[in-house]
């Protein structure tokens, strides 16, 4: 009986072992089979792309430099792609038109950067607006040139855009080389993505590979993809692929309060841009939008600047409450549980001196004392004379305001000694 028992154990653990195997082969045949199929994808995207020609260094620089190194100044060279990421409903349809109105009549993108106009014609691939739509965004941007742009409205025929095939790709590509297309607007990629089943997270390259190829057979070698935010609203979401491809990212954020993180955007809140990239660095700056024409324009101060100015009058409104001066720990515990960060308001206090909008005096014990100088701040949104610096470094310039804020030797001392904080 024991005999028996044990041989039936071990029959049993070889059917085990061998199910284990079959399980095993069959999991590496379909990942083969997965490969397989990405590299026939690959492939596909890619097309009958000629080689590139090798050059050496000193050809390269021996060549003629172009007239026009830069399509749009300090934030897209000529032959660059750029990708524009933001959070749903945060401006980027508006963006994009004022975009396409430089491009296509010159002047200042966002009015500051000047854009060298294309010498052909700028078309966008809009997936997500009908026809009508489209043209109610565009009526009153008042573009000169409108022959310079081309509309293709690709709502319920995305299907058509399968560009992994070489045949549908070529076919778009005589389409661009016919409409002598320079510059191309794919707004936005998700529903591209969707209609060719490719996954947001990992086949993004996939499309990214076949788009550029498209370009490059249409002769078209500028571009903007225009992408949605994650969830954490601070990046591109979905393949960091994305975010490799581009010489350089645009971001379109919106202020948010801090407390709560909204379903749906307020279309009141102040919106930023961004740039960074390859020989791009643009800080974030607040953007002023004109109804009457949808044109955006810089508005003078970056996100941090604005914040500083919001705190300001939030500490102006402690300051004319309170009876006495107030220190810095005493003006923090006032706005603690606030929606005014502790670090803006350092800003604030900084910056309000500076301005003169605060003055400071010595305390007890070290202590800085401050209170509001006047029944109202001077600074606001749209001022340029306030940059606050960080409480982290000691400022070395002279300040502006009156003299007893100012130390013997024309320096501020940030530390707080009474309060053990600073500022």
């Amino acid at each position: 009986m024991i005999i028996a028992a044990i041989k039936a154990d071990i029959d049993q653990n070889r059917e085990l072992e061998a199910d284990r195997e079959r399980r095993i082969h069959l999991h590496m045949e379909r990942e083969r089979a997965k490969r397989e199929a990405m590299r026939r994808l690959a492939t596909e995207a890619r097309g009958a792309q000629p080689m590139p020609e090798p050059i050496t260094l000193e050809s390269l620089l021996a060549e003629p430099d172009v007239d026009v190194e830069e399509r749009v100044e300090g934030l897209q060279h000529v032959d660059g792609k750029n990708l524009l990421a933001a959070r749903h409903k945060a401006g980027k349809t508006t963006l994009r038109d004022n975009l396409v109105r430089g491009l296509v009549d010159g002047g200042l993108f966002l009015g500051r950067f000047t854009v060298a106009p294309l010498a052909g014609r700028v078309v966008i691939f809009d997936a997500e607006m009908s026809r009508r739509q489209i043209k109610r965004y565009f009526r009153n941007h008042g573009i000169r040139r409108a022959d310079r742009v081309v509309i293709l409205a690709m709502r319920g025929r995305l299907g058509t855009f399968n560009i992994l095939d070489p045949e549908v790709r070529a076919f778009w590509a005589a389409m661009l080389r016919r409409l002598n297309v320079q510059y191309v607007i794919l707004d936005c990629l998700r529903p591209f993505l969707d209609a060719l089943g490719l996954d947001e997270d990992k086949q993004a390259g996939l499309f990214l590979v076949a788009f550029e190829a498209l370009l490059d057979e249409a002769g078209a070698r500028e571009m903007l993809v225009i992408h949605h935010y994650g969830h954490g609203q601070d990046r591109a979401r979905g393949d960091s692929r994305l975010r490799d491809w581009a010489d350089a990212e645009w971001n379109l954020t919106i202020k948010r309060d801090g407390s709560v993180v909204e379903s749906e955007p307020d279309p009141s809140a102040p919106r930023f841009f961004q740039a960074f990239g390859r020989d791009v660095d643009v800080p974030q700056h607040e953007l002023h939008y004109d109804p009457d024409t949808r044109q955006l324009t810089i508005a003078g101060n970056s996100r941090r600047e604005t914040a500083t100015m919001d705190a300001l009058q939030a500490v102006y409104g402690v300051l004319r409450r309170a009876e006495a001066p107030q220190s810095g720990r005493q003006i923090k515990a006032a706005l603690a549980g606030g929606e005014v960060p502790r670090k803006a308001i350092e800003d604030a206090l900084v910056a309000g001196l500076k301005s003169g909008d605060l003055t400071a005096d010595d305390g007890p014990k070290g202590a800085r004392l401050f209170r509001a100088s006047r029944s109202v701040p001077l600074v606001s949104r749209d001022s340029e004379r306030v940059c606050p610096a960080t409480y982290r470094e000691r400022d070395t310039r002279t300040l502006a305001g009156p003299d007893e804020v100012n130390r013997p030797n024309g320096t501020l001392d940030l530390e707080d000694a009474h309060d053990g904080d600073r500022i």
